[in-house]
């Protein structure tokens, strides 16, 4: 098979300076790309958690009337954090928008929040099954 990783997820925001500067100031995330000229009325703008940029969310900027409805209807991404606990705070304090608290789960600690369009996120703390005592 030659398909390998995903490189980059769609995530349609109304307004990309907007969502550049939510996901930047709010979640820690780190600009990748930021390109007005491969072609005329478009910006190619993506983002990555941490420093790993070998997935990277594109911040597609509503193009028709078409894509309006899928502002705030994306999937839900699962974002990994070593300590759920802590980063729960720290997001909080920053002022995202938690559902839940963290909870501890079959797979690990999980707290739900939504970003500045309702798109649901889950951060994960996961279990490691064979860190585990026998």
């Amino acid at each position: 098979m030659g398909i390998i990783r995903i490189t980059h997820i769609s995530l349609y925001v109304t307004d990309q300076d907007e969502a550049l500067d939510w996901y930047t100031q709010k979640l820690g995330f780190k600009l990748c790309d930021d390109v007005s000229e491969l072609t005329p009325d478009f910006r190619w703008l993506t983002i990555s958690p941490g420093s790993d940029s070998s997935t990277q969310i594109i911040l597609m900027p509503v193009l028709n009337a078409s894509d309006s409805n899928r502002v705030g209807s994306n999937p839900m991404f699962v974002l990994g954090t070593d300590d759920c606990h802590a980063d729960y705070q720290y997001l909080e304090a920053r002022g995202v928008n938690f559902i839940d608290t963290p909870k501890i789960l079959p797979w690990g600690v999980s707290a739900m929040f939504t970003d500045l369009y309702d798109n649901p996120y889950n951060l994960v703390q996961r279990k490691h099954y064979s860190d585990q005592p026998s």
